[in-house]
């Protein structure tokens, strides 16, 4: 968050929480949440808000119920692959695209990957994906973020998370 303040961020910076602050069971989810709020709130109301997209992508989907059925894919050998469970990602950004409907977020419905982050970032930077020199790498198979954003209409109002004490 000092960093943030002074200005000190690469263009690309990867902020981890891990420790006391991760998410992970059997930890408590709260001290996490509120890194994350501290994080968030610091670079909304800085600078850098104008040209920033935060990605907080989740590794787990949590145990909690989801009535989309992991996708099944046919292997070339005729295994079968189970994609595995959806996993939540958050996107906060001027420029991420927002409900017409106050009661209702907007939820982007495109298959993504955790390799869907790194593709973002050759999308938006003109990379060449890793995949073209690795054919191990998922970046030139994983969908496409590209449509969370809206780069036309971009919302620089801010908002401040709430900050809260976290029970021990």
């Amino acid at each position: 968050v000092r960093d943030i303040r002074e200005g000190r961020l690469a263009t690309i910076t990867y902020v981890h929480t891990g420790g006391s602050a991760g998410e992970h069971p059997p930890r408590a989810m709260c001290p996490g949440e509120m890194f994350t709020s501290e994080v968030v709130n610091a670079v909304m109301h800085s600078p850098l808000w104008r040209t920033t997209a935060i990605l907080i992508p989740y590794d787990d989907w949590g145990g909690f119920y989801d009535h989309v059925r992991p996708p099944l894919t046919r292997c070339s050998n005729g295994d079968h692959l189970h994609e595995g469970f959806r996993l939540p990602m958050i996107v906060v950004s001027p420029y991420a695209r927002r409900s017409t409907s106050p009661e209702r977020p907007w939820v982007f419905h495109g298959e993504t990957e955790q390799a869907s982050v790194p593709r973002l970032l050759e999308d938006l930077f003109g990379m060449p994906r890793m995949s073209a020199r690795d054919p191990n790498a998922r970046d030139g198979r994983a969908g496409s973020l590209m449509g969370v954003f809206d780069f036309a209409h971009p919302d620089f109002s801010v908002m401040n998370l709430p900050i809260r004490s976290c029970p021990n």
